[in-house]
């Protein structure tokens, strides 16, 4: 229905010129008070048989433009001087008590008007590409595609089993954001006090019992490296079931193997693993293969008076030591029938190169033999000789030892 404006304070006024049956233009004597909105209804030869009601749509000062013959009221000719007055009409009155009857959602039965200076509850409307502003939701039902990039600035709930789907990049993945050291993301069990999992920004991921803070961590500790302060455990079906493999590149085959019983196995990477290290017995680590290790070789040693160093070798590996030095004599030494000569330094071996404890040497010079001792600080002293032998000078003396460390 039309919108239709009034006025308190319109005065009555008459026409100021005759008007014909037919005529959409009148000029009445005042336009005091009227609304300047149109259109507004008023009421030709009012009270009288010949009265008129017309609908004002336009105004230029008191020449009016109206609609003849409304609200079934009859076009008549009016005479100058008839009263003019601003009335309620039927019309009015009928749309009133249609809109008060009315029963499909307005003031009927069924159904309110939406205004918006009220706060209102609505139910069982249908809402098609509404623009809603700041919108709070309790308990909605929603489905179809939410677009856009809304902001939960809360604690929102998932209860069921969201799927969230990314496109065919990163760049198109969800993305959880918050400050450094901050969560982004957290994982609970039902009446947990803590998060059993957690994201934080900086990409740390953490995990915990559900009831104290997380214990156990692992994050990027630098370019292409994965770092934890926490232990990692692995079990596994069977005990040759691999727990960690490792390949390089487009290896068909693992180069290095952990598996599940302790064992430790190497391949090529174009093949299976052919090289093994294990526990074979308590305190005991075994290979069926060879053991090639790092071999280090020994300084000069230090010629005592008497002596100098024509040649020498000094090997260690694992451990194992073994040294030979090849010391040219300058005095003529004898030996007893027993065979004692005096203890004689004949040199010191270098720092690093000495036995843990008082070891016994073998020398020979292709003549005589006999036995010299070596000690912690590497000296190495002429004990024994043959009986009633003699070094004689430029003798080269052959003296070899081997321990432990």
């Amino acid at each position: 229905m039309p919108d239709y404006y009034y006025s308190n304070t319109a005065v009555t006024t008459e026409l100021a010129g005759n008007a014909g049956s037919g005529d959409t233009t009148i000029v009445v004597a005042s336009a005091a008070g009227y609304p300047a909105q149109f259109p507004f209804i008023v009421a030709l030869d009012y009270e009288t048989d010949a009265e008129e009601l017309v609908a004002v749509t336009a105004a230029a000062g008191t020449t009016w433009t109206v609609t003849r013959a409304f609200g079934g009221t009859s076009a008549q000719a009016h005479s100058a001087g008839a009263v003019v007055k601003h009335v309620v009409n039927a019309v009015d009155l009928q749309d009133f008590r249609a809109h008060e009857d009315a029963s499909a959602g307005v003031h009927g039965i069924s159904g309110s008007v939406v205004g918006t200076s009220d706060t209102q509850t609505l139910s069982n409307k249908t809402l098609t590409s509404p623009a809603i502003n700041a919108a709070q939701l309790n308990g909605a039902d929603l489905s179809g595609t939410l677009q856009g990039n809304p902001t939960f600035d809360a604690a929102p709930i998932f209860s069921g089993a969201p799927v969230f789907i990314g496109g065919t990049d990163f760049a198109d993945a969800a993305a959880f954001e918050a400050a450094t050291g901050e969560l982004a993301l957290q994982v609970r069990v039902t009446g947990d006090e803590a998060a059993r999992l957690q994201f934080s920004a900086d990409g740390i991921l953490a995990w915990g019992d559900g009831t104290a803070t997380a214990d156990t961590v692992l994050y990027r500790l630098g370019e292409a490296l994965l770092g934890t302060t926490s232990r990692l455990r692995v079990t596994r079906p069977a005990v040759e079931s691999d727990a960690l493999a490792t390949r390089v590149g487009e290896d068909t085959s693992s180069r290095f193997i952990l598996s599940a019983d302790g064992r430790m196995l190497w391949g090529s990477g174009a093949a299976g693993a052919d090289t093994t290290l294990y526990r074979s017995d308590a305190n005991l680590l075994a290979t069926d293969d060879r053991f090639v290790a790092q071999v280090e070789t020994m300084g000069a040693p230090s010629a005592a008076s008497g002596f100098s160093t024509n040649a020498y070798t000094g090997r260690r590996t694992c451990g194992v030591y073994y040294v030979t030095v090849l010391m040219t004599n300058s005095v003529s030494r004898s030996a007893s029938s027993t065979g004692n000569i005096d203890d004689t330094l004949m040199c010191t071996l270098p720092s690093g190169w000495r036995p843990p404890a008082q070891t016994s040497a073998s020398w020979s010079n292709g003549i005589t033999s006999g036995e010299a001792r070596v000690d912690e600080s590497g000296q190495m002293v002429l004990r024994t000789a043959m009986p009633n032998s003699t070094i004689g000078i430029g003798t080269n003396i052959l003296c070899s030892l081997s321990w432990v460390g």
